[in-house]
């Protein structure tokens, strides 16, 4: 079997190779939603309007799965650091999570000691 060597792998940073000292254009790529398996298109504007936002990683949601995602009905929650009771939205496994307040205290404590954290928001 020939692997395709010109296909970026999914959740990698995206990068605009240089083509002849200038940055290559952006081209629709197809990727395989991890939710539902179906594949999805990630059209080139889209591409370049993550770079322009500064998004590093390629979505792994298609545009059905990332809106039923958005539309779930928000799940009470019990802050992992000081107890307190909450809801969030979204798809989380259990029912420990951070409060918004700890959440932002620990973002800052992290960029304080120059760690990233990738964070997911709806």
């Amino acid at each position: 079997m020939e692997e395709n060597n010109n296909q970026v792998p999914t959740n990698q940073p995206l990068q605009d190779k240089p083509f002849n000292g200038a940055q290559a254009p952006f081209q629709d790529k197809q990727i395989i939603c991890a939710k539902c398996a179906k594949p999805f298109v990630w059209t080139a504007d889209e591409q370049r309007y993550y770079k322009e936002k500064g998004l590093q990683h390629e979505p792994k949601l298609c545009i059905d799965c990332r809106k039923e995602r958005k539309n779930l009905a928000p799940k009470e929650i019990e802050c992992i650091k000081c107890s307190r009771k909450g809801h969030v939205k979204g798809d989380i496994p259990g029912t420990a999570a951070y409060c918004e307040p700890c959440f932002e205290e620990i973002l800052e404590e992290a960029k304080k000691k120059g760690e990233k954290i990738e964070e997911i928001r709806d």
